[in-house]
């Protein structure tokens, strides 16, 4: 496929911003975490401090010393991590990055989003699926979908898009293979009105609150985008459901003829005859 050139209106409507009490969770846990190892940190700095002025000069002593190197130099490196980490955003065609890039320039925080080149949705080896952006200096960096909040992976799609590609497509492209991530799989309990009750809760894209995780139990038809017909070879023919924050999920085809989920009209109209473009092009769907 042609490399495609960044579409500039799509740039410039680009928009993402963490909640406030997404930030402030965040400035909560980099605090939590900076303490808690400065205070094991001076826990095992004195105990080491103890042992090395109790005992007279041996090879324990060295190991004691060497450990005491370690442990300071460590704990200095990952307290300094946690705090410099921000959450992203993207605001008046600028994107402010988790933590800083090194460029041919120097080290940068914010990078214009018309100093793209390309973007490719992708997973880096060891972490979650996200868009590897590479920039017209020759730089690269990555962006993982757990390092946004709500709203954070249409903001990666949106961005995929500008570029003629798609963020969810070739996730849930990835999810289909199974060879390395599988969709979740929803077993709904029973329809309530409208609304679907599942026996277990499953992951959303979205955190409601401080005490509220990001699982949900019960999925009303409003917040679902559209519900495509599916057959990957783990789980045979099922329903995948696409939610308004981007989140996706499986119902067995089994699971939807016993609660007769689409003979409910406000499922029925989520409901597509066949599957996205997605399954068939890996990208853009």
């Amino acid at each position: 496929m042609a490399e495609q050139g960044p579409d500039p209106t799509r740039l410039l409507a680009l928009r993402y911003e963490p909640s406030e009490f997404e930030v402030r969770r965040s400035r909560a846990v980099r605090t939590f975490v900076v303490l808690f190892l400065l205070v094991g940190a001076a826990a095992a700095v004195w105990g080491l401090s103890l042992y090395l002025l109790s005992h007279s000069w041996s090879s324990g002593s060295t190991l004691a010393l060497v450990l005491l190197a370690i442990i300071v130099v460590t704990v200095s490196g990952l307290a300094r991590l946690f705090m410099v980490e921000r959450l992203p955003r993207i605001v008046d065609g600028v994107m402010r990055l988790p933590f800083p890039m090194r460029t041919p320039t120097g080290r940068v925080r914010e990078v214009r989003l018309s100093s793209i080149q390309r973007v490719t949705p992708e997973a880096r080896p060891g972490e979650p699926f996200g868009v590897w952006v590479d920039m017209k200096d020759g730089s690269r960096f990555y962006i993982s979908w757990t390092l946004l909040g709500n709203g954070g992976t249409r903001a990666l799609e949106g961005l995929c898009r500008a570029f003629g590609t798609s963020f969810e497509g070739a996730f849930k492209r990835v999810c289909f293979e199974g060879s390395r991530w599988k969709f979740q799989v929803a077993h709904p309990a029973r329809l309530e009105g409208t609304a679907l009750r599942l026996a277990k809760t499953i992951r959303t894209s979205t955190r409601s609150s401080y005490l509220l995780s990001n699982e949900v139990r019960k999925i009303d038809p409003a917040i679902v985008d559209e519900v495509e017909p599916v057959s990957p070879s783990y789980a045979g023919p099922a329903y995948l459901v696409t939610m308004s924050d981007g989140s996706f999920f499986l119902i067995l085809g089994t699971d939807a003829a016993r609660i007769r989920l689409f003979d409910n009209p406000s499922w029925r109209a989520k409901l597509r005859d066949r599957p996205g473009d997605w399954l068939a092009q890996g990208g853009l769907g």
